[in-house]
C-alpha cells in the first residue's frame, strides 16, 4: 500500500523527504524509502550492516520514522542496502577477521593470558587459534626459544614474562621465562571505592539513582572497572550513593502566579524510592472543569454529537471532568438542556411544525430545533416507496385558484 501510495505521489517528493499522501478521508505524512529499505516508525538503533551483519549487544533505543533495510539486506560502506556483503577483510598469514575480539590476544610475551577483562575490540584481524603474536607483530605457531613461556605455570596474581636484553656481541643467550606479579591487574580489581559503593568489573550503564530509582529501559553496555552504588543505595545529584534520597518540594513550597493553581503529579513506582515530579503551576479552571496536559482535540458539547474522526492531538487545556459535558454557554453541566419540541411551538395558520430527529450511537443526543412550514409542503407528507412528493397548482384564475396541494406521483 505505501509503495503505491509513495509511487502516486513521486511528483510532490524530492530527495525522499517525507511525502504528503491522501488516502479516502485521511491525509498523513510516510517516508518513501530506497530500494531494498521500509519505513519503521520504530526502528532499531544497531541496523545489521557488512561491517557488523549480525549485533549481538544492542540498545533498546527506538529510532523514530527511519527507512532501514529489510530483512534479509545490510547496510554497506556506500550506505546501500544489499543482500549479499563484500568478503571480509583480508588478514595476513595466520591471522583471521573478528567482528569482535579479545583484548588479550595471546603472544609470546604472554602466551596464556590468566585474567582479561571483557572488552570487545571490534572489527580487528588476531591470531588464530594455537597463535602467537611475536615481537615482529607477526602470528607464529612456535615462539623462539626465550621468548615463549612454554608451559610455565604462573598462580594468580602473576603473569609468565621474559626480558630480552640488548645484545651488543652476539650470539647472546635469552634468560628463562619467570613469573612477574600484575600490577595492573592488581590495581584495575582492587580499587578503592567511597562509602556505600563497590567495584564492578562490568557495571550498568543505568546505575540507579534518586532521579531515576528504578531504570526500566537501559542498554547492555558494560561500563568496565568502575565504583557504583550498592544495592539498596542510589546516587544524588552530588555524586554520592545514600540510603534514602531528599523529599521533593511540595505545592506548599511554591506560589504561582494570579490565574493559574499548583499541581502535583504523582508516581507510583514498583519499590522504594518513589521520588515524584516537582510541582508546576497550570492554568486555573472554571467550576467543573481540569486541567490536562494531554486532552482530546475533540471534546464533547451540547451543540452536537460526540466527532468520532477526531485527532490523536494531545492539547494542554481545562476541559469538562469525567460526567460533566460543555453547553453552548461554555461551561461544563452534567446535564444538557433538553430542547423544544412542536408540542411547546405555535405555528400560524397555513404552518405546521416539523421537527428531524438525529438517531446517535451514544449519548448525549442533542436534537434540532422545530421549525413551522407550509402545510401544503412535501414536508409534511411521507410518500410510499417507489413514488415522490410533487406541488400541485390547479388551473384557475389567481383570484380563485384554491391552495396548492401536496400528492405522491
Amino acid at each position: 500500500m505505501l509503495l503505491h501510495l509513495c509511487a502516486a505521489a513521486k511528483d510532490e517528493i524530492s530527495t525522499l523527504q517525507f511525502a504528503k499522501i491522501r488516502a479516502g478521508y485521511d491525509t498523513f505524512y510516510a517516508q518513501c524509502c530506497p530500494p531494498n529499505e521500509q519505513f519503521l516508525e520504530c526502528g532499531t538503533a544497531c541496523e545489521p550492516s557488512c561491517k557488523n551483519p549480525n549485533p549481538t549487544v544492542c540498545t533498546l533505543q527506538c529510532i523514530l520514522n527511519v527507512c532501514q533495510c529489510k530483512q534479509g539486506f545490510y547496510r554497506n560502506s556506500n550506505n546501500t542496502c544489499v543482500d549479499s556483503c563484500a568478503k571480509a577483510q583480508s588478514c595476513p598469514a595466520n591471522e583471521e577477521f573478528k567482528s569482535c575480539g579479545t583484548a588479550c590476544e595471546p603472544s609470546c610475551d604472554n602466551p596464556n593470558p590468566g585474567m582479561c577483562k571483557a572488552q570487545c575490540i571490534p572489527n580487528v584481524c588476531q591470531c588464530k587459534e594455537g597463535f602467537f603474536r611475536n615481537s615482529d607483530n607477526t602470528c607464529v605457531a612456535s615462539c623462539p626459544v626465550g621468548e615463549k613461556c612454554g608451559d610455565t605455570v604462573c598462580k594468580p596474581g602473576t603473569y609468565c614474562s621474559t626480558d630480552i636484553p640488548v645484545c651488543r656481541r652476539p650470539p647472546c643467550s635469552l634468560p628463562p621465562p619467570r613469573c612477574v606479579p600484575d600490577f595492573i591487574n592488581e590495581v584495575q580489581l582492587e580499587p578503592t571505592c567511597p562509602a556505600n559503593e563497590v567495584f564492578k568489573q562490568c557495571g550498568t550503564a543505568c546505575e540507579p539513582s534518586c532521579e531515576n530509582p528504578n531504570p526500566m529501559v537501559c542498554t547492555k553496555n558494560c561500563i568496565v572497572n568502575v565504583c557504583q552504588c550498592k544495592p539498596g543505595f542510589f546516587r544524588n545529584a552530588n555524586g554520592e550513593c545514600v540510603e534514602t534520597c531528599i523529599d521533593e518540594k511540595t505545592c506548599k513550597d511554591i506560589v504561582c502566579k494570579k490565574g493559574t493553581v499548583c499541581k502535583q503529579n504523582t508516581i507510583f513506582c514498583i519499590r522504594a524510592p518513589c521520588p515524584q515530579p516537582p510541582p508546576t503551576c497550570v492554568p486555573e479552571c472554571n467550576e467543573n472543569e481540569e486541567y490536562t496536559e494531554c486532552g482530546t482535540a475533540c471534546e464533547p458539547t451540547c451543540n452536537g454529537p460526540t466527532d468520532f474522526a477526531c485527532t490523536d492531538q494531545c492539547v494542554k487545556k481545562c476541559q469538562c471532568k469525567s460526567g460533566f459535558i460543555r453547553d453552548v454557554s461554555g461551561k461544563c453541566v452534567a446535564e444538557c438542556p433538553r430542547g423544544k419540541t412542536c408540542k411547546d411551538m405555535v405555528c400560524k395558520p397555513g404552518t405546521v411544525c416539523q421537527q428531524d430527529r438525529i438517531e446517535c450511537v451514544r449519548a448525549p443526543c442533542p436534537q434540532p430545533p422545530p421549525i413551522c412550514v407550509p402545510a401544503t409542503s412535501c414536508n409534511t407528507v411521507k410518500c410510499p416507496p417507489g413514488k415522490k412528493c410533487i406541488v400541485m397548482s390547479p388551473a384557475c384564475t389567481p383570484e380563485m385558484c384554491p391552495p396548492p396541494v401536496a400528492q405522491c406521483v
